[in-house]
């Protein structure tokens, strides 16, 4: 035990010798001290200490430039990427402009697209009446004209539109065959070539209440009444009228104080029977009034089916239109106007029921009409 005290005082003194003020000290103890101890305390005297000498303090006035600077960097980012959000924002605006103008030429591009191929079809089909007209026999041999002298009682053409075109402009009967390669579709017709440039195919006449119009669905399909007074042409060639382009549809009207009025309907088209001769029609023209467009869709002709009193295809839930007032149309809920009704004699109808030729736009209250007639020509005339 006293061994062991002595020891670490004699280690606890060359620490104290070692790790003194003097460097004299401890070079002397090193060249006397022999041992382990001794070599354990002039190890750990080698050893190199750490460093603690204190970096020198910085101001706050050297340290202004470098905020200035660091300020200017982050204003400089900050307007980049504002720039580059603006123009991002604009490249999209310009964009979204493109797309939709893009879209605006194509849906402009189908539209016109349309509208060529009907003229094209109009006129191809007035051509071919043409060439039928004026240049002999034609490959099926079904349509002709005599060479030396014009004879219109064999003089055949498309529509009335084609036979003015071709030279005849003088109004009558002639025939009609509105599929050159079918002979089948042949019929007779009245031509008007005086009104407003001629070449009107009429479907209608009613000026001497000479004919019954309170008919059929049969008789209002194939057409009856006589052609030199009054008539009604036939659904089936109406629809064939209209089925190789776009017509116009015009209404001549005369009150029984002998005025006139008309009007006039762009694009017309008749559907066949399997669709029981739907009619559509386009632009309004004229100062009779329009019953294809009314503010009250219960009343307007646009998109009806045709009706007679045995085929019964009106919007009317609780009566048949054409056997209530008399008359074939194209009734909705029911009209506001009745071109087939019965003809009188006065503009005052002969029973409780307005049933005679009616024009609501231009004479309400059941006034019926002294005449009317309903024609088609092409749009392309």
């Amino acid at each position: 035990m006293c061994r062991r005290r002595v020891s670490l005082f004699v280690i606890f003194a060359s620490f104290s010798v070692v790790y003194g003020r003097d460097p004299r000290e401890t070079s002397a103890f090193a060249s006397h001290c022999e041992g382990t101890v001794c070599n354990l305390v002039l190890g750990i005297k080698n050893i190199p200490q750490k460093n603690h000498t204190t970096p020198p303090r910085t101001t706050d006035q050297q340290l202004l430039p470098v905020l200035h600077l660091l300020d200017g960097i982050t204003n400089v980012i900050k307007q980049d990427k504002q720039r580059t959000q603006q123009k991002f924002s604009t490249h999209d605006k310009q964009i979204r402009e493109v797309v939709r103008a893009v879209g605006l030429i194509a849906n402009n591009t189908r539209r016109y697209q349309t509208q060529v191929r009907e003229k094209f079809g109009a006129l191809e089909k007035q051509l071919n009446a043409l060439q039928l007209l004026v240049g002999g026999d034609t490959s099926s041999g079904v349509i002709t004209r005599p060479k030396e002298k014009l004879d219109l009682s064999t003089v055949v053409a498309t529509d009335c539109a084609a036979l003015y075109l071709a030279g005849v402009n003088v109004s009558g009967i002639y025939l009609l065959q509105p599929d050159p390669s079918d002979n089948r579709t042949r019929f007779r017709a009245l031509c008007d070539m005086d009104t407003e440039g001629g070449g009107w195919t009429v479907i209608q006449r009613r000026h001497y209440g000479s004919e019954d119009f309170f008919r059929g669905w049969k008789s209002y399909t194939e057409g009856f009444g006589d052609l030199e007074h009054d008539f009604w042409l036939g659904l089936r060639h109406i629809h064939r009228l209209t089925k190789f382009g776009n017509n116009k549809m015009r209404f001549d009207l005369q009150d029984w104080d002998n005025k006139s009025r008309e009007s006039t309907f762009d694009f017309v088209r008749i559907s066949d029977e399997s669709d029981k001769f739907r009619i559509l029609a386009g632009g309004y023209h004229g100062n009779a009034g329009d019953p294809f467009h009314t503010p009250n869709m219960d009343d307007s002709m646009q998109s009806m089916r045709f009706s007679t009193y045995d085929n019964d295809n009106d919007m009317n839930s609780k009566t048949s239109c054409a056997r209530t007032f008399s008359s074939g149309w194209w009734f909705n809920n029911c009209f506001l106007v009745n071109p087939n009704g019965i003809w009188y004699p006065s503009p005052t109808y002969g029973g409780k029921i307005p049933n005679g030729i009616i024009w609501n736009f231009w004479h309400p209250n059941g006034y019926s009409l002294k005449s009317i007639e309903i024609k088609l020509r092409p749009e392309l005339f």
